[in-house]
């Protein structure tokens, strides 16, 4: 479990970035955000939260690896995703979103 403890934004698009960022490590959310994307979240773990031993759990075989701080980033294209990337988080992971974006889910100056 997580909870949002900085967002910029309100928008899906239909690419995201993830990255998983230790404690005390720099997290690039300024930098991200100032890239105007669909949205960026910053999430902190939440360790006592989410534990219950489930049947899922029990087939898992080993403990559900703990999130201390997360990035989530989504952008209107993969391609300004794998900008983003390349400059501010090489080793983040990229997803492709399917779903469908109303014009009224864009910014007013989106093309």
């Amino acid at each position: 479990m997580c909870t949002v403890e900085q967002r910029w934004g309100e928008g899906i698009g239909s690419a995201a970035l993830t990255l998983r960022v230790p404690y005390g490590r720099p997290v690039p959310f300024d930098e991200m955000s100032a890239l105007q994307p669909a949205r960026v979240d910053l999430l902190t773990g939440q360790p006592s939260m989410g534990q219950a031993q489930t049947t899922e759990k029990q087939l898992r075989g080993q403990p559900d690896r703990q999130i201390e701080q997360a990035l989530v980033a989504f952008f209107w294209s993969m391609e300004a995703a794998e900008a983003a990337r390349s400059k501010f988080a090489p080793s983040a992971e990229l997803f492709s979103l399917q779903h469908s974006v109303s014009s009224d889910d864009l910014p007013p100056d989106h093309p």
